[in-house]
């Protein structure tokens, strides 16, 4: 997510919920974070909160990458102690 000044999420204005449950994202949101037609996006939130949450299916694919291989290193060099 962008931050605006003093880390304060930057505001792309408003979305309506469409009859069939449809959201247009606003088209400087989409530009500012490279979403076009055919993107997964995820959606996650906390129900207590009443909050939902966008993410690009690949960002978090390419998170998940990164964490698998910081565990790699991370083992090889327990296995490297355990010798």
């Amino acid at each position: 997510m962008g931050h605006g000044p003093r880390g304060k999420p930057d505001f792309y204005g408003t979305a309506t919920v469409g009859e069939k449950g449809q959201v247009v994202i606003p088209q400087e949101a989409r530009q500012a974070y490279d979403i076009k037609p055919g993107d997964k996006l995820l959606v996650a939130g906390k129900k207590g909160q009443k909050t939902l949450l966008l993410v690009k299916a690949e960002v978090l694919t390419s998170r998940i990458e990164h964490l698998g291989n910081e565990l790699d290193f991370l083992k090889s060099i327990q296995e490297e102690e355990d010798k």
